[in-house]
């Protein structure tokens, strides 16, 4: 493990930021394991933890053979947690031992970047209110079954970036502290369900 990822982190707060902070902490290491992306945001809240692994969904790294499913699993372990009020997620060693592809996953970060710059000008803190106890777990609920589908049809090109897409959302809304943010992931999730529901055979 490099010595940027002993470093203590500290709390993101923009997308931007968040991946800065990966970028910085993954340093030039060529192998790179689920723990050592957790050990970089060690003392994070449980937002960065959910919004990550659905970037590495939503971004290149999306295409390779079982990374969905993985990122899905990572997410239903951390959002089960998030449904029952812990602090601090735990996750198998197992789970946490799963080598992640350098090259793609930096370049991945790399391209993400100016993205995220433009993002992060239309979100900031407003309409806390909706980020109650009683929507956060709401929203860690619908984060687990959007996340047990992409498990389920990983496989399918395409379909894991579109059910990753609100739980995203969910975890830069409570990152940041904006309540805009997260309800728009339940618009989402909304429309995706009455698109799923009329289109079934």
């Amino acid at each position: 493990m490099s010595k940027a990822r002993k470093k203590q982190p500290r709390h993101a707060r923009s997308l931007s930021d968040m991946l800065s902070e990966l970028e910085q902490g993954l340093g030039t290491d060529k192998t790179i394991y689920i723990k050592d992306i957790l050990n970089i945001f060690s003392s994070a809240t449980f937002g960065p933890l959910i919004v990550l692994p659905m970037l590495l969904t939503i971004l290149p790294t999306g295409a390779i053979p079982f990374i969905p499913a993985i990122c899905g699993l990572l997410t239903i372990f951390i959002c089960t947690q998030w449904l029952f009020g812990m602090t601090r997620p735990w996750l198998p060693q197992r789970l946490t031992d799963i080598q992640l592809p350098e090259k793609k996953l930096k370049q991945g970060v790399h391209q993400a970047k100016p993205y995220a710059k433009k993002i992060d000008q239309w979100i900031s803190e407003r309409f806390t209110f909706l980020l109650n106890p009683i929507s956060q777990r709401l929203i860690a609920a619908i984060c687990i079954i959007l996340c047990i589908g992409i498990v389920i049809i990983g496989g399918i090109p395409g379909i894991p970036a579109i059910l990753a897409l609100p739980v995203l959302f969910f975890g830069t809304g409570y990152m940041v502290r904006d309540g805009l943010v997260v309800g728009l992931g339940l618009l989402i999730t909304a429309l995706s369900g009455i698109i799923f529901y009329y289109n079934m055979p």
